[in-house]
């Protein structure tokens, strides 16, 4: 059997989860309480400041090397660009045709029918949320909504949604800086 809290049974069988822990103390269990009472005290001591054995500096270690401890200057100047035209666009282009306006009563289609004529304002916007970090009121208006038969709704305006999927985006690009790897 491997060592370790996180580690089971080479005889278990990968299933839908874990069916047995290893303790600090070596005993195993497979009690479910006790199960996430050791998780729990593994994740508590790994995330203080002040580990109780070398095992566990070791482990820390091992963790926090691997994440950046803060955001690097690359990041910053993601975070820091103007939304690009590509980008809204690609957002608007994401979104259904003829999904359901809010109540704005704007749907998707009208972005794309005159993103030519609105794009230059829609950015400017888009930039100015961003860097004051407010959303004006008029954005987060919604609509619940109730479906027979189905559970409750709620219809958000268009141009959040275009919003929403834009800074998705952005951070998704900056998600990738972080991880070190190709979302």
């Amino acid at each position: 059997m491997q060592q370790g809290i996180l580690r089971s049974s080479k005889t278990e069988k990968f299933s839908s989860g874990v069916s047995q822990l290893q303790g600090k103390d070596g005993v195993i269990t497979k009690d479910p309480n006790e199960m996430m009472s050791t998780t729990t005290d593994f994740y508590k001591e790994l995330l203080t400041t002040e580990p109780s054995s070398m095992e566990m500096v070791h482990r820390k270690q091992e963790v926090w090397a691997t994440i950046s401890p803060r955001v690097r200057d690359e990041m910053k100047r993601v975070l820091r660009q103007p939304f690009s035209l590509e980008e809204v666009d690609g957002a608007i282009t994401a979104l259904p045709k003829l999904s359901c306006p809010g109540e704005d009563g704007l749907p998707p289609l009208f972005f794309k029918k005159y993103w030519d004529v609105i794009k230059q304002l829609v950015c400017e916007a888009f930039q100015e949320i961003v860097d004051n970090g407010a959303l004006p009121q008029r954005f987060r208006e919604s609509q619940a909504v109730e479906i027979q038969k189905w559970r409750p709704i709620t219809i958000l305006t268009t141009i959040y949604k275009i919003l929403a999927k834009a800074i998705t985006v952005l951070y998704t690009n900056v998600c990738k800086l972080v991880l070190c790897i190709s979302l």
